[in-house]
C-alpha cells in the first residue's frame, strides 16, 4: 500500500505521467517503511495504555507522520520538487487516508486461519 500511496502523492505534486524508474524510486523506499512497520511497530504490545489507545498512537505516529515522511522522501527522490508547505499538505492528505485503511482495515484483518486442533 506504501508504493500505491507514494505514486499518488508524486501524481499530485506533479501531474506527470508515471514512469517506471519513479515506480522503482518509490519502491526502494517504501521498502524499509513497510518492514519497519510489520517487524516493529506491529509487534509492539503497550498494555498499560489501552487496545484503543495503541491503536490511535500506532495510525497517528507510524500510519500519518511516517507515511507523510514517506511521501515527502518519495517526491524528492523521484522528482526532485523541494519541499515546501504544498507539498507536505499534499503528502498530508493523501497520507491520512492511507493511515486509517491500513490501521483500522488492513492490520485488523487475519489473512492466516487459525487451526483449532
Amino acid at each position: 500500500m506504501g508504493i500505491v500511496e507514494d505514486l499518488i502523492a508524486v501524481y499530485f505534486v506533479t501531474g506527470e505521467p508515471i514512469t517506471a524508474r519513479i515506480i522503482v524510486l518509490i519502491t526502494l523506499i517504501a521498502l524499509p517503511f513497510a518492514a519497519f512497520g510489520e517487524l516493529v511497530v506491529d509487534k509492539v504490545n503497550i498494555p498499560f495504555i489501552g487496545r484503543k489507545t495503541e491503536i490511535f498512537v500506532e495510525f497517528f505516529i507510524f500510519g500519518v507522520l511516517m507515511g507523510i515522511a514517506e511521501d515527502l522522501i518519495a517526491i524528492f527522490v523521484s522528482t526532485g520538487e523541494p519541499v515546501s508547505l504544498k507539498i507536505v499538505l499534499i503528502a498530508s492528505m493523501v497520507a491520512i487516508p492511507f493511515a486509517g485503511f491500513s490501521e483500522l482495515i488492513v492490520d485488523r484483518f487475519n489473512f492466516v486461519r487459525q487451526s483449532h486442533s
